[in-house]
């Protein structure tokens, strides 16, 4: 289930990351991508994985991607996508916040 819209996650992230090098000078996509693999769970669980990194790396809106994303998806798995994104990105203005949220976060 959902396999356009983590078909589309993955093509947003690919962009998104186009150019980008980590700390070690590796392309950026792999992170997100080896943390998409590494789940067993659900493809909601698997776009939030290789999303997790293009909000706090680049100017791209959340609730714009998800929208872009969202084809096959019902306004539930929406929300699930769009509060999973936003549960885990960090922000520049947040420390602690940050990692509170994600320690309390289902």
């Amino acid at each position: 289930m959902f396999e356009d819209a983590l078909e589309l996650a993955i093509e947003v992230a690919v962009v998104a990351h186009a150019g980008q090098r980590d700390k070690i000078g590796q392309p950026a996509i792999l992170h997100p991508l080896a943390v998409m693999h590494t789940l067993r769970g659900t493809n909601l669980e698997r776009i939030v994985a290789v999303l997790h990194d293009v909000f706090e790396d680049t100017d791209h809106d959340i609730h714009e991607v998800v929208m872009h994303i969202s084809r096959g998806m019902d306004v539930f798995a929406m929300i699930e996508v769009s509060e999973a994104l936003h549960a885990i990105t960090h922000r520049d203005d947040e420390s602690t916040i940050y990692l509170t949220t994600c320690l309390t976060t289902d």
